[in-house]
């Protein structure tokens, strides 16, 4: 999907939603993550990967090179982007956001 739409490949290592994630080290399959999120609103149902951790704790369960950051924000304290975003940066991460 990302590298038929921008021509960049990418290994998407984890995905979070506002209370569940899924991770692999080895990558996930993109169209997956979304059928998984639709049909059972939650990520924690993607198959073998699917768990309970947020997003300030997959930043900590997983390797990985950039975080792209694309959560709702919450326009009086800018979160949970600003945690998010600022944790990546400590851990010496790039981060793509909107």
């Amino acid at each position: 999907m990302i590298k038929d739409k921008t021509g960049v490949a990418v290994k998407i290592v984890a995905a979070a939603d506002s209370s569940t994630s899924a991770i692999s080290q080895d990558g996930l399959d993109e169209k997956l993550l979304v059928e998984t999120k639709k049909n059972d609103g939650k990520l924690s149902a993607y198959p073998e990967f699917g768990c309970d951790k947020n997003g300030l704790d997959v930043l900590d369960a997983v390797e990985y090179d950039c975080l792209i950051e694309a959560t709702p924000t919450n326009i009086v304290d800018a979160e949970p982007a600003f945690s998010l975003t600022l944790k990546a940066f400590e851990q010496g991460k790039d981060v793509v956001t909107s």
